[in-house]
């Protein structure tokens, strides 16, 4: 499906010169996304498509596929890694049929690349659980040579690593919205008051992956005007990082 019409119409007031102008346009596509192509198949292209047309070198992911299958009480998955017998997997008959169903809108995405998370500390997971990612792609990517190396390696790999000092960002902009108790709305500039390394500080971290290399603790003002303290990583796509410099584009 083509989208041009539909960008055309959201991203034609901006100012396409402007490095900023264009990334507000950028979020202002993704607001659009989550209005209309929520919980569908077609968010993915339509964000793809969308930081395409407006030269963004990154495009907000959505976990589609996971929003369309509902998850209620009775669905339990385990994944337990042992080095005697590799990875099993153990699930009760609702947890089962809820992955079929997962995996089943899995297959039908056009978009190789689609992949759903399965986090631990999220339904159906349930116990002590190791996390689990399924990735959709085509024949061709089953004909590249085999990769050494552990998998925390192999996902590091995968992550584009941002050109960025932590201590030069005055402003951060959520993507998608936290979790409820947190007095923060995706979409707006949250002025930084201060940045530190995460060195195991007890404050809320975004998920993103399992290593905290990258993991900065960035105080900000909420919605409630009170002191926040998140603990960011400098990768994640569901976050943009802005500095002086950007601001001033």
């Amino acid at each position: 499906m083509n989208y041009e019409e539909e960008l055309d119409s959201i991203i034609k007031k901006y100012d396409l010169d402007s490095d900023v102008q264009r990334k507000q346009a950028y979020l202002e596509c993704v607001s659009y996304a989550g209005a209309h192509y929520a919980g569908t198949l077609e968010i993915q292209a339509f964000l793809k498509e969308a930081a395409g047309i407006l030269n963004q070198q990154e495009h907000v992911v959505r976990d589609a596929i996971y929003s369309m299958v509902p998850c209620d009480e009775p669905e339990k998955v385990n994944l337990e890694c042992l080095e005697s017998n590799g990875p099993t997997m153990t699930a009760n008959r609702s947890g089962l049929l809820y992955l079929s169903s997962l995996l089943l809108n899995l297959s039908k995405s056009a978009m190789t690349g689609e992949h759903v998370h399965l986090w631990r500390d999220k339904r159906p997971m349930t116990g002590r659980t190791c996390p689990l990612t399924v990735v959709l792609e085509d024949d061709a990517w089953f004909s590249k040579p085999c990769e050494t190396g552990d998998a925390g390696q192999k996902q590091e790999q995968g992550i584009e690593q941002r050109d960025i000092d932590p201590f030069s960002i005055v402003g951060v902009v959520f993507i998608r919205p936290a979790l409820p108790t947190f007095q923060v709305r995706p979409l707006q500039f949250y002025k930084v008051i201060h940045a530190e390394k995460y060195t195991d500080q007890k404050v809320w971290k975004k998920k993103f992956r399992e290593t905290r290399s990258r993991l900065y603790v960035f105080t900000f003002m909420d919605d409630a005007n009170v002191t926040a303290r998140y603990a960011l990583d400098l990768d994640d796509k569901e976050i943009f990082f802005l500095s002086e410099k950007d601001l001033g584009k």
